[in-house]
């Protein structure tokens, strides 16, 4: 695709060099984000899944984390962060790291679902999607920031 600069009619192409560059720069972000939305669609998949059996939002979420923070920790560990921990102590470490840190945000996720939906009444609704949707958006943000500066520190 060409690019056109309007103020000195210059045609600008995108170079393939530029590509790589900006993957080189910011891959570890680029594959979090990849694998968060893979992530999300499970915990997604699983929470609705999970909410077509409980009749409340509490369970459903716990279920969906567990389902997502198995997967986010393995891609997390071998794509994204790329953790050169092979003593078995420290891995042990790094899991409970990430699972307590994972813990800490589903907290924050159950608090939200439960103040913003469950206390109103609004469940089954678009209101609980959108409701959903922004609580993962935030979710994802501290989990990045949480992993990068507590589990997977280099």
């Amino acid at each position: 695709m060409k690019k056109i600069n309007s103020s000195a009619n210059i045609v600008i192409k995108p170079n393939s060099r530029d590509w790589k560059y900006l993957y080189k720069k910011y891959h570890e972000i680029i594959l979090y984000l990849i694998f968060g939305v893979l992530t999300t669609l499970i915990s997604f998949a699983a929470y609705f899944l999970f909410r077509l059996v409980f009749h409340s939002t509490t369970l459903p979420v716990i279920c969906s984390w567990v389902c997502a923070v198995v997967f986010a920790y393995i891609t997390n560990r071998v794509w994204v962060f790329k953790s050169k921990t092979h003593v078995f102590f420290a891995i042990v470490r790094e899991i409970l790291y990430f699972f307590g840190v994972r813990l800490s945000t589903l907290f924050m996720d159950m608090g939200i679902m439960y103040v913003l939906v469950d206390l109103p009444g609004a469940m089954n609704s678009w209101y609980e999607v959108t409701v959903k949707c922004i609580s993962t958006i935030v979710i994802v943000i501290l989990n990045y920031a949480f992993s990068k500066i507590f589990v997977f520190k280099r």
